[in-house]
């Protein structure tokens, strides 16, 4: 009996610890799936995009499709919803943020008299604003360089208006980088424009030197200045505006000369001999005139009016003729053919008359005009008005040949009497 009972003691025994077991197990189990619940809830916050999320409620803010106090309510749900993180990257995301221009320049020691200024000319909520600006911000350094009692004057309330003056006169609208700044004139809030230079020196501002750039604020960026600068007066602004537009009418004239000048180039033709030389029907003529060593002459000044005979005309020649011109001991013979081809001064074919005409040989070609066309000595001129930039080619179809000395002394007496007797008619009439 003692013995059966002890068996059964220890079977109970075995049961309820069995049971504990199975109890404790099942509570683990329970206390681990609610740990990976609110594990997973942590990470469900993590995945929240913070940033993203303020972005667009401050964009419907500034687009008028919710209000600020709605705006609140919503970051104050989010903060509930995300419990400490929300709050500490908004704590790091403000950190990170630079104030704006009168932020940054309030929490900078050298800008205290700036801010003073600012203040004393109620624009601390135009600086405030949206922008962007871009601010010369004078140090204390630079307003202690003002006259003496000029500072105190300006903060007084009746100087008021013009104090804003000269501030403004700091303040370019826009965000300009130390990069993007150039030499020019720039226009300021207050109207009047700043005179920029950028030197290897560095970058002045009027007379006032750039000391440091870039110092970053939400709405825009501040370069510091080592001089106040004072806004040139009425009569000094007329000046400078009326020099503004001098130096514009100047530089559109500059401008349009250069481009006359290049449409001039590129219309303008070539002097007697690149005109020739460009022209495959005068081949031998630019042969004879190199030969001659007139190629110089004919690129001069002129002007010249040429009878120029094409390659054609120069075949006509006799025999050998021409091989025998184009050797150097037959050099002045050349030259004498080829300057008895050329008339001084610039004659168009609209100008051309019947009569003698003089040339550089020093003797003279009879001009026929008729209703046929024109003729010199007995040469046909088949085209004319070839433009050159130093005179006029009228193309031939012979080479004509200077008279002998016995014949120019002919034909100087029929000249002569050709006179005498026009002269003797106009007497009788």
């Amino acid at each position: 009996m003692k013995k059966t009972t002890i068996t059964l003691i220890t079977f109970f025994t075995f049961i309820a610890f069995f049971l504990a077991a199975a109890d404790d197990r099942e509570r683990r189990e329970q206390r681990d799936q609610a740990e990976q619940r609110r594990g997973g809830d942590r990470d469900d916050r993590r995945e929240v995009d913070w940033d993203s999320i303020k972005n667009r409620i401050e964009a419907g803010v500034k687009s008028g499709r919710i209000t600020r106090d709605q705006a609140d309510r919503l970051y104050d749900g989010l903060r509930r919803r995300m419990g400490g993180e929300a709050a500490s990257r908004d704590r790091e995301s403000s950190q990170k943020r630079p104030g704006d221009i009168v932020d940054v320049a309030a929490g900078n020691k050298s800008f205290r008299t700036l801010v003073a200024a600012v203040k004393a000319a109620g624009l601390v909520d135009t600086l405030k604003g949206k922008g962007p600006f871009t601010v010369f911000a004078p140090t204390d350094e630079a307003f202690s360089k003002l006259p003496k009692g000029t500072l105190e004057s300006l903060l007084k309330p009746e100087n008021k208006k013009k104090l804003v003056s000269i501030l403004t006169y700091h303040v370019v609208p826009g965000k300009v980088l130390a990069k993007d700044v150039r030499t020019g004139r720039v226009k300021t809030a207050n109207g009047s424009s700043l005179d920029v230079r950028v030197s290897r020196g560095g970058v002045t501002v009027n007379k006032a030197k750039v000391v440091a750039t870039d110092v970053m604020a939400s709405n825009g960026v501040i370069h510091v200045i080592d001089t106040v600068i004072i806004p040139p007066s009425r009569d000094s602004q007329a000046s400078d505006r009326r020099k503004e537009w001098e130096e514009r009418i100047r530089r559109w004239r500059e401008m349009r000369e250069r481009s006359r000048d290049r449409e001039s180039s590129q219309k303008r033709p070539g002097d007697i001999v690149d005109v020739a030389a460009g022209n495959k029907s005068f081949r031998t003529l630019v042969a004879a005139v190199k030969a001659a060593g007139l190629v110089d002459t004919l690129k001069g000044k002129g002007p010249f009016t040429v009878f120029a005979p094409t390659d054609e005309a120069f075949s006509k020649l006799p025999k050998g003729t021409l091989e025998s011109l184009l050797k150097p001991e037959n050099k002045k013979k050349l030259v004498s053919i080829l300057t008895y081809h050329v008339v001084p001064g610039k004659v168009l074919a609209k100008d051309v008359r019947t009569g003698r005409v003089k040339t550089a040989n020093g003797s003279s070609l009879d001009v026929r005009v008729s209703r046929g066309g024109v003729t010199v000595n007995k040469a046909k001129v088949v085209a004319t008005d070839v433009m050159a930039s130093n005179g006029v080619i009228h193309v031939i179809d012979t080479v004509i040949i200077p008279p002998s000395r016995d014949s120019q002394a002919s034909d100087r007496r029929k000249e002569w009497e050709e006179r005498i007797r026009r002269w003797r008619e106009m007497r009788e009439r």
